[in-house]
């Protein structure tokens, strides 16, 4: 969901192990061994990173394509770590065109979405009044999902790698015209005709183009047992974003108890310039007829990043403020999401997928859906050139498959559906939450077509359709406009003047589209570090 689908950002870390030993083709549960000795892995494809992203594709290579696959991550044992929602239009139309099972990997549904965008700023609406909307969402049950998928690569005779690549930022990979040869932390070496980058947004094996200063999307959440259901919320739907102030004094400051971090200084007027939002999913009974719901503060967009305890403490006030009595904590996470990184060069001859390929949607931080959604375009071109590659082998050109790929991947119309949604990620990150009540209002207000596809924002996914042209977008942009208030029309027009620039203007208009393409040196990363700085030490 708009929080933390967060595959992208696994470390990954090697495990030492002597050459001439035997590695495994699935985990350690399971008995099938291949041996081999100092000879490389041979392989169509070498997958680094088992993210949900990373297997899919892997799953359809080898399942649906008939790819000879290995799949490299030294964390192949460990649960995927964070809670991912998604809607269940987009989930569903992913199953329909996989048929992988998807719709038993779920938690929980609810039958629609609540949210709270009145008050100040807003247009009119009451400060408690609930803005309903009528679409199935879900909950991703990580644990099975990722059972379900092992079973199913291991079926479809993936073979698995306890260990991955570069973890230490080294380049580890030599190309030639046909292959290249990646040698694994571990020592462990593979000879694949293409190699894919699936390993998150941290990744280092995959060179950037253009210059890009992401934003980041920082929540804390708990999957906690409470006595009773806040009155102020349905149990029966889940709650999608409440942007209420009204659990901080009108004036001064209070300083939390230090429940979830250690003590802190709020007050209302930090957090309605830099808002945060209360996401919930009530998930039924828990042990001693308590109720179980995932809580999560969410900050959607900022630069630079939120600290994890202005989360934590605005949290610990919301529910204290909403009679939340936190009985135990199930589970916890610590959700941190590049959004608008700069994309993969479509020179690289490694492809990027998921994190490592900016999939991840630039004013949203939505992931999940779209990292599947990528995983089957992919898939289908990797699968045309390694059909020229069987009828013609010595034919075969790597490179020319990679940049086929990035090119079917990253289309013309993706790049600028992306500059749109980078503008959408820049307007929604300086805005004080009165605009932020009043720019969702009127979002939420589009007829479905409009507000689904840009959350979808992605080939494949349902929708998308409704934004995948200029003068679609530039359609939609004109309607939310007249949907807003005053205060959101002025701040609207003066972004897109202000700091649009070519990226906005090309993604609304027939004007300076082919510059969209245009490669430039990688660019630093200060945002990057100070990102990377703020989130060390944090529980993930």
């Amino acid at each position: 969901g708009a929080v933390c689908a967060l595959w992208g950002f696994a470390i990954l870390g090697g495990v030492a192990r002597p050459r001439g030993v035997a590695l495994s083709r699935a985990a350690p549960s399971r008995a099938h061994i291949i041996a081999y000795g100092d000879a490389p892995v041979q392989a169509d494809v070498l997958v680094i990173g088992a993210g949900p992203a990373g297997t899919m594709l892997a799953w359809q290579l080898a399942e649906k394509h008939g790819a000879k696959v290995v799949l490299a991550d030294s964390t192949l044992d460990a649960p995927w770590p964070n809670n991912y929602g998604v809607w269940l239009h987009e989930w569903n139309a992913l199953e329909a065109e996989l048929g992988f099972g998807l719709d038993k990997c779920l938690d929980y549904r609810w039958p629609c979405a609540d949210s709270f965008f009145g008050g100040e700023g807003s247009g009119g609406r009451g400060r408690d009044e609930r803005m309903r909307i009528q679409k199935e969402y879900g909950r991703v049950n990580r644990k099975a999902l990722k059972a379900l998928a092992m079973d199913r690569l291991e079926k479809a005779g993936v073979t698995f790698l306890r260990t991955t690549v570069g973890a230490d930022g080294s380049q580890q990979i030599a190309h030639e015209r046909g292959a290249s040869t990646v040698t694994c932390d571990d020592g462990t070496q593979v000879h694949a005709k293409l190699v894919v980058d699936a390993s998150g947004s941290k990744s280092t094996l995959t060179p950037r183009a253009g210059e890009a200063s992401p934003g980041f999307q920082i929540a804390y959440g708990i999957l906690a047992e409470i006595d009773v259901f806040p009155k102020d919320y349905d149990e029966g739907a889940m709650l999608f974003m409440d942007f209420r102030t009204n659990y901080l004094p009108e004036s001064g400051s209070v300083t939390t108890s230090g429940e979830f971090c250690s003590p802190k200084q709020l007050s209302r007027a930090a957090a309605e310039a830099f808002p945060t939002f209360m996401y919930a999913m009530p998930m039924g009974d828990g042990s001693d007829g308590r109720k179980k719901v995932f809580f999560e503060e969410t900050n959607l967009v900022g630069r630079p990043p939120m600290e994890f305890d202005e989360c934590r403490a605005r949290l610990e006030l919301r529910l204290r403020h909403l009679g939340i009595r936190v009985h135990s904590v199930v589970e916890e996470e610590n959700c941190y999401i590049p959004m608008g990184t700069a994309l993969p060069s479509v020179q690289n001859r490694v492809l990027a997928l998921g994190g490592a390929a900016g999939t991840v949607h630039a004013a949203t931080g939505y992931m999940f859906c779209r990292g599947i959604a990528s995983s089957i375009i992919l898939a289908k071109s990797i699968s045309r050139s390694l059909a020229q590659a069987r009828d013609d082998p010595a034919a075969f050109d790597a490179d020319a498959a990679a940049a086929a790929a990035y090119a079917t991947l990253w289309t013309k119309e993706c790049r600028l559906q992306r500059d749109f949604c980078v503008f959408g990620g820049e307007f929604l990150m300086t805005q004080p939450v009165s605009n932020i009540r009043g720019f969702f209002t009127g979002f939420f207000n589009l007829p479905e077509e409009d507000w689904m596809g840009f959350l979808a924002g992605w080939p494949g996914l349902p929708n998308n359709e409704a934004h995948s042209v200029w003068y679609k977008r530039l359609g939609f942009g004109v309607k939310l406009w007249l949907l807003v208030p005053p205060s959101v029309k002025f701040a609207l027009a003066y972004a897109a003047v202000r700091y649009g620039g070519v990226g906005f203007f090309r993604s609304v208009l027939p004007v300076a589209q082919d510059s969209t393409f245009d490669e430039q040196p990688p660019p630093p990363r200060p945002m990057v570090a100070a990102a990377e700085k703020a989130v060390s030490g944090a529980r993930l």
